[in-house]
């Protein structure tokens, strides 16, 4: 018998996302990863470890599913972990689609007890009725963002605005894409706010 499948070593995402999506098949990708994520979280529980927490970002077609919160909230109903250790991620270019979907959806997570997060921002033209109409408690900066700060001094002027903006609306703000100790020094010098 033929082997069906030949050995690729590692498949990265980009090389099969499209492909689940394509097929409506990508919400069980999505929540196989939930209910790791939980019995993972569990099993650090009991053995009195730290349980951080674990961000999960689910696909768009996911995200816009009708009964989402519903199959979330069964999922982590099974597992004895606080739902304050799970953070759904939602990617700021899936606005294009139906924002006032989008929006409600978050809302939905939120009020179950979901902490939800905006990532990729700054990819497109930003969409900053999201961050008034969703309560977010995390804005990820794309790296692009970051990546742009030492050659372009517009950047620091749009970012260090954005920092201030999401203290304002009591966001936390993760910079993505800082790898270095002199990325860091550049991006906390070019952002820094008065106090």
């Amino acid at each position: 018998m033929q082997r069906a499948f030949a050995a690729t070593g590692i498949v990265l995402p980009n090389q099969f996302i499209d492909l689940l999506e394509r097929n409506n098949l990508i919400r069980y990708i999505d929540l196989f990863v939930l209910e790791e994520v939980c019995r993972q979280l569990e099993c650090w529980k009991r053995a009195g470890l730290f349980l951080p927490v674990v961000s999960l970002n689910f696909s768009r077609l996911t995200l816009f599913e009708r009964d989402i919160v519903s199959s979330v909230e069964s999922i982590v109903s099974r597992y004895d972990i606080a739902k304050e250790h799970l953070e759904i991620e939602i990617t700021e270019s899936v606005a294009d689609i139906d924002k006032n979907s989008l929006c409600q959806t978050a809302r939905d997570l939120y009020d179950a007890g979901y902490a939800i997060s905006l990532d990729d921002f700054g990819t497109k033209y930003t969409n900053l009725s999201m961050l008034a109409d969703v309560d977010f408690g995390v804005l990820k900066l794309d790296k692009s963002l970051v990546g742009a700060l030492g050659s372009r001094t517009n950047y620091q002027a749009i970012l260090k605005n954005i920092i201030r903006m999401c203290q304002d609306l009591v966001i936390e703000v993760v910079a993505e894409g800082v790898e270095t100790h002199e990325q860091m020094i550049e991006f906390l010098t070019g952002c820094e706010l008065p106090s």
